[in-house]
């Protein structure tokens, strides 16, 4: 059976291997550099996964339709959301919405409206003109707004955990789209 670059790259990202199995790689590489490598990576600890994303999203965005993209990058969410431990920052706050969006207004500086009688939140990060992706080398402005889908998997677990069932995330507005800030609705299903 032969499978060609596309189809290749395709497969891997499916099945998360090729942005979450290749980032220790990565890292493990770049550890083992000498001074001039360290030099770089003191002055951005993720330059080199960033630029590895930014080419692999820049280069398959137009070429696999956006309904799998968001499905890909979606799954990548849970890389960062276990780096930063959110089962034990959420835990408090399961069951307890109300609190919780009061501790995103509060801790994280977010903007939120939810209307209860249609079940709908509107999310705003309130950076104004900053994107806060940790995959995302703001210096260079580079990479696709693909990389949001991520964001919406990343909002979707969050509020997940907290309502105890599932709900629906989509980025509506993005500053790697042109936006001052990026926004999310979140819909309880």
């Amino acid at each position: 059976m032969t499978v060609n670059r596309k189809e290749f790259i395709k497969r891997a990202c499916l099945s998360g291997a090729c942005l979450c199995g290749a980032v220790p790689l990565v890292l493990a590489q770049s550890q083992t550099g000498g001074n001039q490598q360290q030099d770089q990576t003191q002055k951005n600890p993720n330059e080199l996964q960033q630029e590895w994303i930014s080419i692999l999203l820049n280069s398959i965005d137009d070429r696999i339709p956006e309904d799998d993209l968001r499905v890909i990058l979606k799954g990548c969410a849970i890389s960062h959301y276990n780096k930063m431990n959110m089962d034990e920052t959420l835990a408090p706050f399961k069951g307890k919405p109300d609190d919780f969006m009061a501790f995103l207004i509060k801790e994280w500086d977010w903007k939120i409206d939810y209307d209860k009688a249609s079940g709908v939140i509107l999310v705003d990060e309130n950076k104004l003109n900053r994107c806060v992706c940790p995959m995302v080398d703001k210096t260079k402005g580079s990479t696709s707004p693909a990389i949001c889908f991520c964001s919406e998997g990343f909002i979707e677990r969050m509020f997940t955990e907290v309502f105890g069932k599932q709900v629906k995330g989509k980025v509506l507005n993005s500053v790697l789209r042109g936006d001052p800030t990026c926004r999310y609705q979140v819909i309880l299903t």
